[in-house]
């Protein structure tokens, strides 16, 4: 629960561009807690930005839907041990409740309406977000580890060079390529507009 005493100039609620709405409402609600909130809300932040500056900031934090933000918090903010400095809440602010616009009055409706409750109800979906927070924990230990590595091997290659003297490197054809590529674009249009005078030469003879 928000204290009522704490003062929006120390502290943030960052959010997306779609919690304008909400924004608006918290600040309208008679409910001392959701007016602060509102004073809080800084709204136009990406979900990765919003959680860099609660990273950053003790007194700073995030809102967005829930399953998004642990999705991107096992992806940017969590180390190959698993740990991280952010933490989210258990407790949700406000619920926003998913839906999909149909044509009124479809003939299919009420069966589309049984699948979506066997899926929920079967735990499919629960099945599929956490598969999906799997992968994307794999593929951040993976990025990390890699990363590191680079670090290590980009440190020998500094002290290889510091020891050999430190001398610029050798002179390659990689180092060419855009001067010769350049020259060969050169050459182009000096062709075609050598070609261009020849044919406006044997318009005005013909």
């Amino acid at each position: 629960m928000l204290d009522p005493a704490i003062s929006p100039l120390n502290f943030r609620v960052t959010g997306e561009a779609y919690l304008y709405s909400t924004k608006i409402f918290f600040l309208e609600s008679d409910y001392l807690p959701y007016n602060k909130l509102g004073k809080f809300m800084e709204i136009g932040f990406e979900t990765s930005e919003g959680m860099q500056v609660a990273a950053e900031n003790k007194r700073a934090a995030h809102t967005d839907f829930l399953k998004h933000m642990q999705h991107v918090l096992v992806e940017k903010f969590t180390k190959p041990d698993g740990t991280t400095s952010l933490y989210i809440g258990k407790t949700k602010i406000v619920h926003f409740p998913s839906c999909m616009p149909v044509p009124h009055d479809l003939p299919f409706l009420p069966h589309m309406d049984h699948i979506i409750l066997k899926v929920v109800q079967s735990g499919l979906m629960d099945k599929w977000f956490n598969d999906e927070i799997e992968i994307a924990r794999r593929k951040s230990i993976k990025q990390q580890r890699e990363y590191r590595e680079k670090l290590l091997e980009g440190k020998e290659e500094v002290a290889e060079d510091s020891s050999s003297g430190g001398g610029a490197g050798n002179l390659t054809l990689a180092h060419l390529q855009v001067a010769f590529m350049l020259y060969a674009a050169g050459n182009f249009v000096t062709l075609f507009v050598f070609l261009f005078e020849i044919r406006g030469k044997i318009a005005c003879c013909s």
